[in-house]
Order: C-alpha cells, then sequence, then structure tokens
C-alpha cells in the first residue's frame, strides 16, 4: 500500500473521531462510572405524600418530592410521574393490591403507543422536584381500610436507587 491508498483510510477514521469524540465526552459526563464521582452517600431523596381528597371524591393522589440532598448537581431523567416512579401498594395484611384493568395494560411491559419523551433535568443542590399523580386508576382500592404506597426511583444518572417513605392511606 503507498502512501496515498494509506492516507484515505487514515483520514476516514479522523473524520469519523471528530464526529464521535463530542458525543462520547457527552455522555462521559452525563454518566459517569459508578464509584468515580467521588460522592458518598445517596445524593437523592424521596417523600411521599397523599393530596387530600376534593370534597365528595375518594380519589388516591399523591405527591412524591425527590430532593437533591447532595453538595452537587444531580442529572435526573424525567419522563412523567408513572413512568418516574415504580409503585408499591400493599393492603393491611401486606398483600399486594391487584391492578386494575388499565392498570394492567399501562404497567405492561408491552406496552404500545404511551411512551412520552424523556428528558434530562439537572437539580441543583438543595433544589426539590415535585410530582403529583392520581393512581386509584390503577390499583384496585376495592374495600376500605388501610394501605400501604412506597414508591421507588430509579435514578440512572445519579447512580443510585431510591425509595421514599412508607404512606399509610385510609379509604372509608
Amino acid at each position: 500500500m503507498n502512501a496515498v491508498n494509506l492516507q484515505r483510510p487514515v483520514s476516514a477514521v479522523s473524520a469519523a473521531l471528530g464526529a464521535i469524540v463530542p458525543v462520547l465526552l457527552a455522555l462521559c459526563l452525563a454518566f459517569p462510572a459508578a464509584g468515580v464521582s467521588g460522592q458518598a452517600g445517596p445524593q437523592l431523596a424521596i417523600t411521599l405524600e397523599r393530596v387530600p381528597d376534593p370534597p365528595g371524591s375518594d380519589t388516591v393522589t399523591l405527591k412524591a418530592t425527590l430532593k437533591n440532598i447532595s453538595e452537587h448537581e444531580v442529572p435526573i431523567f424525567v419522563q412523567g410521574p408513572l413512568f418516574d416512579y415504580s409503585l408499591t401498594a400493599n393492603d393491611s395484611a401486606g398483600s399486594p393490591v391487584p391492578l386494575s384493568k388499565r392498570g394492567k395494560e399501562f404497567f405492561s411491559k408491552d406496552r404500545v403507543g404511551i411512551w412520552e419523551m424523556a428528558m434530562m433535568l439537572t437539580l441543583q443542590p438543595g433544589e426539590t422536584r415535585v410530582d403529583t399523580f392520581v393512581i386509584d386508576q390503577f390499583f384496585e382500592f376495592a374495600r376500605p381500610g388501610r394501605y400501604l404506597i412506597t414508591v421507588r426511583r430509579n435514578s440512572e444518572a445519579a447512580h443510585e436507587i431510591d425509595t421514599s417513605n412508607a404512606l399509610t392511606v385510609v379509604l372509608k
């Protein structure tokens, strides 16, 4: 192979690297390797509370507050509350509350056509994000009684899984 023939593949490789290096750099900044960031302990905390029902209604509306408890910026992906959080609802005996028909369709691994566009946001130290969502359409809260609800959030960008407090909801 002479110098002219060798120059073309080298130029092509240089052009390809020139295009991909900024993308790789952006990914490395957004997703540092676990343990490299130097941050010990959790970076995010979730607090779950129930929003009061409107008069004459018995809905289960939750408010999840996600707070950056670290001293640095924390990137998070945001798609929508029911996508961002995994819900666990148990009755007073500790048994899982069954999903409603709509809940089975929504939480199915085969769901089609309901995905929303995800965005990456940055929470500054001490900053909070509040998500409110109605869940009684997705679970069969068929009987009056006490229910224990928690939410989890897999914060891939923060390299952690966060779990909320256990919220007791009493339905009459």
